[in-house]
């Protein structure tokens, strides 16, 4: 169904919730048996009937299955290439004919993908339960021939491995294939994940006689309602299990099978693209980000017709999808309403921030805080600028600390921008400063983030109101070390843990009217670097994936210079680099690294993050 696809995962501190939904294709109705009497027509009239699955070829066109054809998009023009042209609910409609063109039947295509290199398109025929080839597309002049690439055609299906002419499926409902040519379906009907070479079919994983749920490898897998694949890389495949409301990840050369996301509703597809994992559900897309899954576009609950942007976009059983370079958008099978629609993935920022505390006393230390959606470069306006930057602050930061020198109300502006626009975001009067003389300090203090692992550094803000002027910080346990010239009396502190466990924080502050402590316990976790458990507060782009020799890294959002570190599964650490800058840069894998999978972190003064990644020699 899906080309295949390169992963690499994006972990960002912000939420993905804004994506505006448009029709890419086809003329809306609901029900079935919509149908142009012309095999040729404009993309925007034509009436699919159950629209099912999407592919790409190797020339940019798409083609989609719906009730009993496959179809090709051409540019602005959909073509019928395949099954039978008319009335879809008509006699005759159905059938597993082999032949050229329209001479062809299906029932119920479902699930197609495209040969990497022939052209030719694979496509799941359900209700027969055979895989078909429909050969590739030169030009209109040209019929593309279908026959039967493997499986019995039978209502009822059936379950056997062996050669192309033995083997059985029961409702292939989806296809991939990687860049050997090898085929993976999804067979529906035995709850299980089949493999496909030019001269045989086995079956990778799943136990056809107990559908049910498990991880395990081979048949001690289970999975219950198999709906849609999608490669994740050349080593893994990622599965949409209905029943079982998950996405379970198959390891292309063992047949394990592992959970990936868990408490789904009813996950029909999924897709990798940019760096997140995209789901498609009756009514809504999700996205998981690596950490955390939220409604990316549509609603969870309600279902319709209408494009929009995020949770003001309508769907009516979502059924199969793609990335679609192209456009940089999915690509989304919307079966209810007979379309193909299109969500964007970069839609322009949406600018928002907080700040902390809004009431406070001249001198103390208040932290502005991004919280803006898609935003790639900020830029912060504080009137009137009766302010100093503190720590060195800059006004294009993604956190900011400040102290105020006069007492008064004070208004704040964050731009976000990127490559598609940018958003201003203003909370007038939002400030709130006092002046408070002759009274001892009310001792506060906060870190940039509370879960970290070992050798990062952290820094430590003092936000004590009534303008303290000595600092005294005691942590405890003591693993750990001052660093960038700081000390247990310094303001803002940095701090480098050098093992795990959970330390606690104290602040006593200090001016000529008295003193005051603040304890903070069990404040800070520090965790083992392959124990990731953070808010993932860079981010970060890497590729390729699976790597050889060398990674290329984006960063956006970051503060000056980049450390990054290779680790192992077990927490040992391979190899390290430093003293990189900018937002792009390669990092050069050394010669004696072993295949395997490894941790990524990347560090900068405030934040770091990990991605999981995989090394091919």
């Amino acid at each position: 169904m899906k080309r295949v696809l390169t992963t690499t995962l994006c972990f960002a501190f912000y939420s993905l919730m804004a994506q505006t939904a448009s029709t890419f294709a086809g003329s809306q109705y609901l029900g079935n048996g919509g149908y142009n009497s012309t095999a040729n027509n404009a993309i925007a009239s034509e009436k699919y009937s159950r629209p099912f699955g999407l592919a790409l070829d190797v020339n940019g066109k798409i083609y989609v299955t719906d009730e009993h054809n496959v179809q090709l998009i051409d540019g602005t023009t959909n073509r019928i290439r395949a099954g039978y042209l008319g009335d879809p609910t008509a006699a005759g409609a159905i059938g597993s004919d082999d032949g050229t063109g329209t001479v062809s039947r299906f029932f119920m295509p479902s699930g197609v993908a495209i040969h990497p290199t022939a052209n030719d398109a694979y496509v799941c025929d359900r209700y027969n339960s055979t895989i078909r080839k429909v050969s590739k597309f030169v030009n209109t002049s040209n019929g593309q021939i279908v026959s039967t690439f493997t499986g019995k055609a039978s209502f009822l299906g059936g379950f056997k491995d062996g050669l192309l002419s033995a083997a059985e499926f029961n409702e292939p409902v989806d296809v991939v294939i990687d860049a050997n040519g090898v085929l993976y379906v999804a067979d529906f009907g035995n709850d299980c994940i089949r493999k496909i070479t030019s001269t045989s079919v086995s079956t990778l994983c799943g136990n056809p006689k107990n559908p049910g749920f498990a991880d395990g490898t081979g048949t001690a897998a289970k999975f219950d309602a198999i709906s849609g694949i999608c490669l994740e890389n050349s080593t893994s495949l990622l599965v949409a299990d209905r029943n079982n409301k998950r996405i379970r990840r198959v390891n292309l050369s063992t047949g394990a099978v592992t959970t990936v996301i868990s408490g789904l509703d009813a996950p029909n597809d999924v897709v990798v693209a940019k760096g997140n994992i995209y789901i498609m559900e009756n009514t809504c897309i999700k996205v998981y980000n690596g950490s955390t899954t939220s409604v990316f576009c549509g609603s969870s609950s309600t279902a319709g017709y209408t494009n929009g942007t995020g949770s003001v976009a309508r769907f009516e059983q979502l059924q199969q999808a793609m990335y679609y370079a192209a456009d940089d958008v999915l690509l989304v099978v919307d079966e209810g309403n007979n379309v193909i629609r299109k969500v964007t993935l970069n839609p322009a920022p949406i600018a928002d921030f907080i700040a902390s505390p809004t009431s406070a006393t001249v001198g103390q230390t208040v932290v502005l805080r991004n919280k803006s959606l898609y935003g790639q470069t900020f830029s912060w306006t504080i009137t009137p600028a009766n302010y100093a930057l503190q720590s060195g602050s800059k006004l294009t930061d993604s956190l900011v600390y400040l102290t105020f020198s006069t007492a008064g109300a004070y208004s704040v502006s964050l731009t976000a921008t990127n490559s598609y626009g940018s958003n201003t975001a203003t909370k007038n009067s939002y400030i709130n400063i006092s002046n408070i003389s002759g009274t001892a300090p009310v001792a506060n203090f906060s870190a940039a983030k509370t879960t970290l692992t070992v050798n990062e550094v952290l820094q430590l803000t003092d936000q004590s109101s009534n303008s303290p002027t000595a600092w005294e910080w005691t942590i405890t346990p003591t693993s750990f070390t001052y660093e960038t010239g700081s000390s247990s009396t310094s303001r803002f502190p940095s701090l480098r843990f050098t093992a795990a466990g959970t330390y606690s924080i104290t602040l006593k502050a200090t001016n000529a009217n008295g003193s005051n402590s603040a304890t903070k316990s069990n404040y800070i976790t520090v965790t083992a670097p392959n124990a990731i458990a953070e808010t993932h507060s860079l981010m970060i782009g890497v590729y390729p994936v699976p790597a050889s020799d060398y990674l290329r890294v984006n960063l956006s959002s970051h503060q000056g210079a980049v450390r990054a570190a290779l680790y192992g599964t077990d927490g040992r650490m391979y190899h390290q680099w430093s003293g990189i800058q900018g937002d792009e840069f390669r990092l050069n894998l050394p010669d004696q690294l072993q295949p395997g999978v490894y941790f990524l972190r990347i560090s900068d003064e405030r934040f770091s993050s990990s991605i999981r990644i995989s090394i091919e020699r």
